[in-house]
């Protein structure tokens, strides 16, 4: 999916023709009512959530960047919103 996503970012770019055949995915139909032409800040980096070491390497292979989350504890987690912290119990005098 990574270089299809940057096979169609080219493409509105005016950098190359519609034409993405993959192993899992084909893309080679645009309607040309649907161009956006050139982003105006340039071409957006496709940056993938990579945890284990396979997804990393895929994601050095291809992708622009990278997306990690560290846990507290220092470990790299899932993309998932956190639970918040219980309040500390209150010090009443």
């Amino acid at each position: 999916w990574v270089t299809a996503t940057k096979m169609i970012l080219d493409h509105f770019a005016g950098e190359g023709p519609f034409d993405f055949r993959g192993q899992w995915t084909t893309h080679t139909l645009m309607t040309p009512n649907f161009q956006p032409g050139p982003n105006p800040h340039g071409k957006a980096p496709v940056l993938v959530g990579a945890l284990g070491p396979k997804m990393c390497e895929m994601t050095a292979e291809v992708a622009d960047g990278i997306l990690v989350v560290q846990d507290d504890d220092g470990g790299v987690s899932a993309f998932r919103p956190r639970a918040p912290k219980p309040a500390a119990p209150s010090k009443s005098e």
